[in-house]
């Protein structure tokens, strides 16, 4: 997939800039890769994107998690090596 086209697709579904550069980039280039800011993601946004995952056959697994007591958000995205 091409890095600008996830992009922008990324922010369509409503995620913040630095998200979507960072999950295009892994997306794009299919590695693993995590990171952690307090950029708020809600629940609508997580649905699109799992959409978003599934309906273009990405093969990655994302895991999102609010760590409360900062107050910030830890993503951690691995590739999945295709078979």
């Amino acid at each position: 997939m091409e890095l600008e086209a996830v992009y922008r697709d990324l922010l369509g579904i409503g995620l913040a800039q630095h998200d979507a550069a960072l999950l295009a980039d892994c997306i794009a280039k299919s590695k693993s890769c995590s990171w952690i800011n307090n950029d708020n993601i809600g629940k609508e946004n997580v649905r699109g994107l799992v959409n978003y995952i599934k309906n273009n056959n990405i093969p990655i697994e994302l895991a999102i998690r609010h760590l409360e007591t900062r107050d910030k958000f830890l993503w951690e995205v691995k590739a999945i090596e295709k078979k």
